[in-house]
């Protein structure tokens, strides 16, 4: 767990995104909870852990995505060494598109 998170709002939020299911219903949740630069920052993340999974490089994403070097570097701290959240997410989420 985070630390300064209050854990029982971090799992009520945790929980709202399991009960989403449908991708309208998902994407307006989350405009109604972020504002658009935190969605931009989201999103951009997990692209950036999208292709660091498939292996691309630093230089590559940078200038695809827009993100930052050290906003490549934290994602890829995160694939490496964090929770396992995108490790979880990413094969599920490419499976998902390589069927459409």
């Amino acid at each position: 767990m985070v630390a300064g998170l209050n854990e029982r709002e971090l799992k009520q939020l945790a929980k709202a995104f399991t009960l989403l299911k449908d991708l309208d219903g998902s994407l307006a949740f989350l405009e109604d909870i972020c504002t658009p630069n935190e969605l931009k920052a989201l999103s951009q993340r997990l692209e950036v852990a999208v292709r660091l999974h498939r292996g691309e490089n630093y230089a590559k994403i940078v200038k695809d995505t827009g993100a930052s070097s050290t906003t490549v570097s934290r994602v890829n701290r995160c694939l490496n060494y964090g929770a396992g959240g995108y490790r979880t997410l990413i094969p599920i989420l490419t499976e998902g598109a390589n069927e459409k």
